[in-house]
């Protein structure tokens, strides 16, 4: 799935570096969304859906985003932004609500094959840019970097493999763990 809409959206002109806004609950759409970005070398922006369309309208502005895929829980509000969201061409449902002047995320997937080849990024190539919470005035949109998520991958699970160093471990619970393949 996450294949077939790197596909869509490269059928829609998303290129590498474009930032694609998503907005979903915790849903596998909302995995599904991100990967197929990072597949084509693009950026997701991951949205908060609990904004008000003023604070979608910043963000989604701030981040030049060329695309918006949402779920349609958040039409309403979504619909309320659009008319300013400055650099959106391309506007995908997700959900039964999908009005016409969007494109079904179903549907946009059918249209294409389940294998794309990666576009290559590199450590330095951003991955996502998360927006912070604003406490100080407009939201910055943090870059996070590919190497920057490995980096942190490596030390998670080195403080992880330390950390069941220093559990006390009943020699069955030991044993059990130790065929895992983690001790």
């Amino acid at each position: 799935r996450t294949s077939r809409l790197a596909n869509a959206l490269l059928g829609l002109g998303v290129r590498k570096e474009d930032k694609v806004t998503i907005m979903f609950r915790n849903c596998p759409e909302f995995f599904e969304s991100n990967y197929a970005i990072q597949k084509i070398g693009a950026i997701p922006v991951p949205m908060n859906y609990r904004f008000t369309p003023r604070e979608i309208e910043y963000q989604t502005n701030h981040s030049d985003s060329v695309a918006f895929i949402l779920e349609d829980l958040w039409l309403d509000v979504v619909k309320e932004a659009r008319p300013n969201l400055k650099t959106v061409r391309h506007f995908i449902c997700s959900g039964e609500a999908c009005p016409e002047d969007m494109v079904s995320y179903e549907l946009l997937m059918k249209k294409y094959p389940p294998s794309v080849s990666d576009i290559e990024t590199g450590d330095d190539d951003v991955c996502v840019i998360i927006y912070t919470g604003g406490t100080t005035g407009y939201p910055k949109g943090v870059m996070l970097t590919y190497g920057g998520h490995k980096r942190l991958n490596e030390y998670l699970n080195l403080a992880l493999l330390q950390r069941l160093q220093e559990i006390k471990l009943t020699p069955e619970l030991r044993d059990k763990i130790g065929l895992l393949g983690i001790l």
